[in-house]
């Protein structure tokens, strides 16, 4: 089964041309790396197959029901936003259910929040999910979740920005 198929592709830009004839498929079991020197394009071909850029020429078939995601090198994140924050940055009700919830824990003094928190738990039927969330914090070892984002380093920010587009 082919999940991606990419014929004739062509990008440029700036009159640089980044990419001329590129046909490749990427198939069901497959393993694909893309190699080549830097600013031959290799970002702009992922954010073209994640719909995030265009091609010049060229055509790309996805399969339905397959969903693409781009994760930048340099994440684009607020320094003045906590690591807690920049994760939980969206607005699908399922995620912010979790977020209300992971606060909630914080503050257990507060069993009004708490309640709240709980019932759209169950409303969003989100405890899966919020075992998923946990479940990455601790593999990639995601700790001082509440120090602002300005104090981290590049690769601390990467694993903020990363965690952000998988609980995303």
């Amino acid at each position: 089964m082919t999940y991606i198929l990419a014929e004739n592709l062509k990008k440029t830009v700036a009159a640089k041309t980044l990419f001329d004839g590129i046909t490749f498929s990427i198939t069901k079991g497959s393993k694909t790396a893309l190699v080549a020197k830097n600013g031959t394009g290799k970002s702009t071909l992922l954010k073209i197959l994640a719909g995030q850029d265009s091609v010049d020429e060229g055509k790309i078939s996805i399969q339905k029901g397959i969903r693409i995601a781009y994760l930048p090198q340099e994440p684009e994140l607020d320094p003045a936003k906590t690591k807690y924050e920049e994760i939980f940055a969206s607005n699908s009700p399922l995620i912010q259910a979790v977020k209300n919830y992971e606060e909630s824990l914080r503050h257990p003094e507060d069993e009004k929040e708490m309640q709240k928190a709980y019932d759209e738990m169950v409303k969003y039927n989100a405890w899966e999910y919020e075992t998923k969330v946990q479940e990455i914090f601790e593999k990639l070892e995601l700790t001082e979740l509440d120090g602002k984002i300005e104090t981290f380093s590049g690769g601390q920010k990467k694993t903020s920005g990363f965690s952000q587009s998988i609980i995303g």
